[in-house]
């Protein structure tokens, strides 16, 4: 195992890990299974390869003490999860709960004029942030955030999410891809794919 190869899983860990923060925030609907086997394998296979270079085996022992200690965290919070005790699933649940015993004023006693009103209201809270473009240039996470959080409530979905949370995580991605494709920026856009929202990032060469 040379040095570009333990640079390659070290990157690889660390996407993995991002991929993780972004299931346990909610951003994602599935957890990273199929990329945390991959990453899993080739940890094995560099556990157990033989390095005389002492710079290397070092590096190497420190990325596998890295994923391990990364692998008790995310088996505590998938057991969390599993269990319904993980924090933003009892925040998850409260809320929902709170909306269904809230009590709801009979329709029949909604004059005509208000219920139009509702209904307009409602349609803006789904309806596309009208920001131009020049607003998007200016605060292009903050754009994103509004975007994501409109798509989510247009398809029903949860929209508890705060924008530092959802930033923080943009951020970190943006500087791993800028890293790995060695581009000068990485943009954000929000895409709508078989009733799923996604953040994809488009790395800008």
């Amino acid at each position: 195992m040379n040095d570009a190869q333990l640079k390659e899983l070290e990157s690889d860990i660390a996407h993995l890990k991002f991929a993780y923060e972004q299931y346990f925030m909610g951003l994602e609907r599935l957890a990273p299974l199929d990329e945390f086997e991959a990453v899993s394998k080739k940890v094995r296979a560099a556990t157990v390869e033989q390095i005389s270079n002492t710079a290397l085996r070092f590096q190497r022992n420190n990325l596998v003490a890295k994923f391990n200690s990364y692998l008790g965290y995310w088996n505590r919070i998938m057991r969390q999860i599993e269990e319904g005790t993980y924090k933003r699933d009892r925040l998850r649940a409260a809320k929902i709960t709170a909306s269904t015993n809230k009590p709801q004023a009979p329709q029949a006693a909604q004059a005509p004029k208000a219920q139009e009103t509702q209904n307009a209201q409602s349609s803006q809270a789904i309806a596309p942030p009208a920001t131009s473009p020049a607003a998007q240039a200016g605060r292009p996470l903050e754009y994103i955030y509004n975007e994501y959080k409109n798509a989510l409530a247009g398809m029903g979905q949860n929209t508890n999410l705060s924008y530092e949370a959802l930033a923080g995580a943009l951020t970190k991605q943006q500087t791993l891809l800028k890293s790995k494709y060695a581009c000068r920026d990485v943009k954000f856009r929000v895409a709508v794919e078989n009733g799923k929202v996604q953040i994809k990032a488009v790395p800008i060469k």
